[in-house]
């Protein structure tokens, strides 16, 4: 009996002692390590618990995330190919020079249209040449998108691709530019200040991946179409939602850094693509080609800086007569005036255009009521032998202007002039080379 009870004393003394191991593991000075699902608290770090937050359904800045393929045209422009009656025009920074300094044609140089779509992301920008380089198959130049957020003329972002390029998107290659300084255009934007050089569009905020937004912008060539160059860029990167927009193409040395170009060189350095003009061949500005700016977002006056479509005077409607009781005779009806003219390279400055002084194309001519302010009541373009036209006029005076500056303009820019009824009247403007 005692036996038996020295086993049970033994045993009951077995289990105090494991119930005091257990107790001295658990209150020791080694506590057992934190579940690793449960991070540990900082000093200082909130003690709120967290919330139920949604997950933002876009992407966070710096993930795998790129646009798809352009969805429904919004915006479009049409670019005469070479030669065009309306292409080249230095003293408004038009261009239509798709040519090598040797005077080479290249077709993937040459614009014919340009696109642009948006989605909630995305704008989208398509620009077509006319094809790929023939040497090498395929696109050959830097393209880029000029976008004046405040419809004032003068250039805020500049979208710009070099090559080479895949027919996938990628940030390779690709830049987002902006003018911080806002001396895009110098004084006159579009018009020449030559020679008056800022530093174009200076500010890099977009560089082939790197940036406050390492996915703000992409290039491909069109994977179904290899004479097609797109860039993407976010919206929340352009941030506006209304614009003016317009293509470029420039495998010349001048680049983002010397816009406007037609205020860092003169004419005269430029050169031109126009063999009937003073300053042909081309020189300085070769290799480059663009348009005209379009709306996006908006619906244009006629009258923004640039415009494809410039406003055309509207219509009046003439009052009805007041019915009286006699009948006397009619008055002879008014027959419509004109005013007509001639833009020539005045090469001996004498404000008459001598035998062997070319016509000038291309270039704008804007006519005013009365004195030249104000709208404009109609505009157009000089012909391949440098005239111009204002037909069916009405009896009055009138203000003709050539949009033109660098050089003087024989006898004077701009003219009054006055119309008869049925009469023609002349004004001829004589461009005098720099120098």
């Amino acid at each position: 009996m005692q036996k038996r009870l020295n086993s049970l004393s033994a045993i009951a003394m077995a289990f105090v002692l494991l119930i005091s191991a257990c107790n001295m593991v658990r209150g020791g000075t080694t506590p057992l390590p934190l579940p690793a699902t449960q991070p540990p608290t900082l000093a200082g770090s909130p003690t709120t618990p967290p919330t139920d937050t949604p997950i933002p359904a876009s992407p966070p800045p710096g993930s795998l995330y790129n646009p798809a393929d352009p969805p429904t045209v919004v915006s479009k422009i049409n670019d005469p190919v070479f030669p065009s009656s309306t292409g080249d025009n230095y003293s408004v920074d038009l261009y239509e020079r798709p040519f090598q300094p040797d005077n080479t044609y290249r077709p993937d140089a040459d614009i014919k249209f340009s696109f642009l779509a948006d989605d909630g992301e995305w704008y989208y920008f398509s620009t077509q040449l006319v094809d790929v380089n023939p040497a090498t198959k395929t696109l050959d130049a830097a393209y880029g998108i000029e976008i004046d957020t405040n419809l004032d003329g003068r250039g805020d972002f500049l979208l710009w691709a070099t090559p080479p390029y895949t027919s996938s998107w990628t940030k390779n290659n690709v830049q987002v530019r902006a003018d911080a300084n806002h001396d895009v255009g110098n004084r006159r934007p579009l018009l020449s200040d030559a020679p008056s050089k800022g530093d174009g569009y200076e500010n890099v905020i977009f560089d082939g991946g790197k940036g406050p937004d390492p996915d703000a912008a992409w290039v491909r060539q069109d994977p179904k179409d290899p004479s097609y160059l797109q860039i993407a860029v976010k919206k929340a990167t352009i941030g506006a939602k209304v614009f003016l927009w317009n293509p470029w193409m420039d495998f010349s040395p001048v680049g983002p850094d010397q816009f406007d170009f037609n205020d860092f060189f003169t004419a005269a350095e430029a050169g031109s693509p126009y063999a009937s003009s003073s300053y042909y061949p081309l020189k300085a500005l070769y290799g480059i080609d663009n348009t005209c700016r379009e709306a996006y977002g908006f619906t244009p006056t006629g009258h923004e800086p640039g415009i494809c479509n410039p406003a055309k005077p509207a219509a009046t409607a003439k009052p009805a007569a007041k019915p009286t009781n006699t009948l006397p005779a009619p008055p002879p009806p008014a027959q419509p005036g004109s005013i007509n003219g001639v833009v020539y390279i005045d090469n001996n400055g004498n404000g008459v255009q001598d035998a062997g002084e070319p016509g000038a194309s291309a270039y704008w001519v804007y006519l005013f009521a009365g004195t030249c302010t104000g709208s404009s009541i109609s505009s157009t373009t000089s012909d391949s032998n440098g005239n111009y036209s204002f037909p069916n006029l009405s009896a009055g005076s009138y203000c003709v202007n050539l949009f033109y500056s660098g050089s003087p303009v024989k006898p004077t820019n701009p003219q009054l002039i006055s119309v008869s009824s049925g009469g023609a009247s002349r004004v001829n403007f004589g461009i005098v080379p720099p120098g």
